[in-house]
């Protein structure tokens, strides 16, 4: 949650709970980079571990329309959530951009393609969830009606 609370205007950037946390204000560039990407590669294994759950629970027997609409629901807030923390990635690395302009971004580029291909994925997967919930809750709707 502290990454997501990180999304703030550019005037409150200095008062970002993200750039707090990661000692923004006080810590050296390198470590606030090592510190930044290795929160990218931490965001990006998270969310792939959701996104592989989420999945699997498509082909759990038994599956009511109740079950399936908690998955999308939760997953939906997930992938939201990851969202929103790549957005406050973004903003830290432009703050550290402004700070000290001359940086080797190499790292965290990739830590960032990876997340953004994570993401991706995970966007897929949510369409997934939502089309199996909406075909079981029309077949579970024709049922009923007969």
């Amino acid at each position: 949650r502290t990454l997501v609370t990180g999304d703030q205007t550019d005037s409150d950037v200095e008062a970002s709970p993200y750039l707090q946390r990661i000692e923004f204000d006080t810590s050296p560039v390198g470590d606030i980079m090592t510190r930044l990407t290795n929160d990218v590669g931490r965001a990006g294994s998270g969310l792939s571990i959701v996104t592989e759950e989420a999945a699997a629970s498509l082909s759990e027997p038994e599956q009511t329309p109740e079950m399936l609409k908690a998955h999308v629901i939760s997953f939906e807030s997930a992938l939201i959530t990851a969202q929103k923390s790549r957005r406050t990635f973004i903003t830290a690395f432009e703050a550290l951009l402004e700070r000290e302009g001359n940086l080797d971004a190499a790292e965290f580029d990739t830590a960032l393609v990876q997340f953004d291909a994570t993401i991706d994925a995970a966007r897929l997967t949510a369409d997934k969830l939502a089309s199996a919930y909406s075909t079981l809750a029309m077949s579970h709707d024709v049922g009923d009606t007969a």
